[in-house]
């Protein structure tokens, strides 16, 4: 049988649309090296959480680190005291301790002060209330201690037994600076002496020539502890003009 013209164009038609229905459709490939490297970064890449762990971890270290570091001044500070009390002579301690206390902010606030604490006897009542203490040395007359002098001369120490059985020491110092300056101070004129008058009271404190010349004459009194033979202060006292006459 033969078609007609027109049905042969109504199949070619039908066919050609059979055929682009099913035109395959081109899908993304990844090739074996494209895959290798996606799970190497996924094996390598860490989770949050295991992350995490690594930062403590090492905030831990640093922290633990910095600790040792800061806690390394303070224990040299300590083995400085401990061996210059139970090392040097009494003249040596007391210079020692002025030295300390004449930087009292080094390497710390009051490290100087703080020094002399730890180098004072238990029984001297300023032990008990470290932080009173301090305020006291640095607000009162004492303050002169913290370097606030011009010039210091120190007599060689009076070794002995002292009242209490125990070995002991009395290291006199003698302290310059001005009127002006003992009185910024507070230091009470019966402890000044007049510079160029040996042991006469100054009765120019106060009034007069603001920038003469006087000194002030203070002792500080060493015993030896019976088990460690090392030196403690037991106390820091001013001497006025009636103790030495005596």
């Amino acid at each position: 049988n033969k078609l007609c013209p027109a049905m042969r164009r109504v199949i070619l038609l039908c066919l050609l649309a059979g055929v682009s229905a099913f035109t395959p459709t081109t899908l993304p490939l990844t090739t074996p090296a494209r895959r290798m490297r996606a799970s190497y970064a996924m094996c390598a890449a860490p989770t949050p959480r295991d992350d995490a762990a690594v930062r403590m971890g090492r905030r831990s270290a640093i922290a633990a680190v910095l600790t040792s570091l800061i806690a390394l001044p303070a224990a040299v500070r300590a083995n400085e005291v401990s061996d210059a009390m139970a090392k040097k002579s009494p003249n040596d301690v007391v210079q020692f301790l002025l030295d300390k206390l004449a930087k009292n902010n080094s390497p710390a606030p009051d490290a100087g002060l703080k020094t002399l604490i730890s180098a004072t006897s238990p029984s001297n009542p300023n032990t008990a209330d470290p932080e009173k203490f301090i305020d006291f040395m640095k607000k009162g007359a004492y303050q002169i201690l913290l370097g606030k002098y011009d010039a210091m001369r120190m007599a060689p120490a009076n070794e002995g037994i002292l009242k209490s059985g125990n070995y002991g020491a009395t290291v006199t110092i003698r302290l310059d600076s001005t009127v002006r300056k003992f009185a910024a101070m507070g230091v009470d004129p019966k402890y000044l002496f007049v510079a160029e008058e040996e042991l006469k009271e100054s009765d120019s404190a106060g009034a007069g020539d603001m920038d003469s010349k006087l000194f002030v004459i203070m002792e500080f009194q060493l015993s030896k502890e019976p088990t460690t033979k090392s030196w403690q202060v037991d106390s820091v006292y001013f001497v006025p003009l009636e103790a030495m006459r005596a």
